[in-house]
């Protein structure tokens, strides 16, 4: 299998980061997610540093954080034969700013019990937040 897409859930403290998609995406507009996207070349699914590497050009891209490859976890719960996952907690005492691409209207530092009330998030997204606070 060939890895398709991949998405970072970024942390700030106890915030996470999530981003909206712009009204006019076709893929659930107005959507909250975590930054995400497709892969641009081929990639073998799972962590592999070509796949860490989409997963940091998807979110320098989408929110104009730059980090390196070192700094993601691979998330093999939040993964699949097409899609990898990583988590990466920034260390910054201030609050990262973020630059948003077109494809995203707004962006939010939330804590996760806040985020998973947001009626229109991403499934996987839910999903992720639900796990991670049953970890707690």
């Amino acid at each position: 299998m060939q890895l398709k897409t991949t998405s970072t859930y970024v942390f700030w403290g106890k915030r996470m980061l999530l981003i909206k998609r712009s009204p006019q995406d076709k893929n659930l507009p107005c959507y909250w997610e975590a930054p995400a996207g497709h892969v641009d070349c081929v990639c073998p699914y799972g962590d592999s540093i070509t796949a860490r590497q989409e997963a940091l050009r998807e979110l320098r891209e989408e929110t104009g954080i730059i980090l390196k490859p070192c700094a993601l976890r691979f998330l093999p719960a939040e993964s699949s034969n097409t899609h990898s996952a990583f988590i990466v907690h920034l260390r910054s005492p201030f609050k990262p700013k973020v630059r948003l691409s077109f494809e995203h209207t707004n962006a939010l530092w939330v804590h996760p019990k806040l985020a998973r009330r947001f009626k229109l998030l991403r499934p996987e997204v839910r999903k992720f937040i639900e796990d991670k606070l049953d970890d707690q």
